[in-house]
């Protein structure tokens, strides 16, 4: 699997959750638990486009303060 690395405020770790399990579980989040905030995104192989164009549509919602 390959993974993303973000920092998102910690309030809008459930709402970015629920919109990748809506998109069919196109990826699946967690928590790095040895950083504030810091969150991994891991996905499959070849969808890497998608997700990418799923977080920059959100960018400005999950943006941390």
């Amino acid at each position: 699997m390959e993974r993303f690395f973000l920092r998102i405020s910690e309030e809008k770790f459930h709402l970015l959750k629920s919109i990748l399990e809506g998109y069919d579980n196109m990826g699946v989040l967690s928590s790095w638990p040895e950083k504030h905030g810091v969150i991994v995104i891991r996905f499959a192989p070849g969808c890497k486009r998608e997700i990418l164009e799923l977080l920059g549509s959100l960018s400005k919602i999950l943006k941390k303060h």
